[in-house]
């Protein structure tokens, strides 16, 4: 771009020098033909003459000064398009870095949104494997409770099969003892044993 405009203000520069030389020259013509006029005796003919050529040569200077204020101003617009085309291209390339900012965030953003949608997938999939050891473990203490209850009744009828037991055993130790007392009252010497067992039922 720089080399372009380096190239078109010398191109500039030559046609105004080119167009002003023109203008110059024609503007001295025009001075020479009329100071012969007022200064020299001329005939009739020969001042029509140069009347009419410097008539002429005035037409070609407003032509040539009007080309030059024509191509001024195309070269000025020419200049402004030149000026608005590198503005456009700039907005253009910032546009397009822009864009591929944008592209490059959504991008991201995508690969958030896939990393929260796995992570969150993890979760529900821990979620539902810690639920399922908990419906396990749930199950397991009901499995311990039912067992704890049959051994609680194991127990219970074991404690009543041996409470039975020792009443049993004291009714019939009670009943002995009873009768080792009735044949004691009735003269019969005592063991030691049995007098132990008078004593365990409080009959002596």
């Amino acid at each position: 771009k720089k080399l372009r405009d380096e190239v078109h203000q010398e191109y500039k520069k030559m046609e105004w020098a080119s167009g002003r030389r023109e203008i110059v020259k024609i503007q001295d013509e025009i001075k020479r033909l009329e100071k012969t006029i007022e200064t020299r005796v001329l005939d009739i003919r020969k001042e029509n003459e140069l009347v009419n050529k410097v008539t002429d040569l005035r037409k070609n200077l407003q032509s040539l000064q009007e080309d030059e204020e024509t191509r001024e101003e195309a070269l000025e617009l020419k200049e402004k398009s030149e000026n608005y085309h590198a503005k456009v291209v700039e907005l253009s390339d910032q546009a397009q870095e822009t864009h591929e900012k944008m592209l490059e965030y959504f991008r991201k953003i995508d690969e958030i949104r896939s990393q929260a949608d796995e992570a969150h997938q993890k979760f529900i999939k821990t979620r539902d494997n810690a639920n399922q050891e908990h419906e396990k473990v749930k199950s397991t203490l009901g499995d311990i409770r039912r067992l704890n209850k049959g051994l609680d009744r194991v127990k219970a009828k074991e404690r009543n099969r041996e409470t039975e037991i020792v009443r049993q055993q004291n009714k019939e130790e009670k009943e002995r003892a009873e009768d080792i007392y009735r044949k004691f009252r009735e003269g019969k010497k005592l063991s030691t044993e049995e007098l132990l067992l008078l004593q365990k039922h409080n009959i002596v």
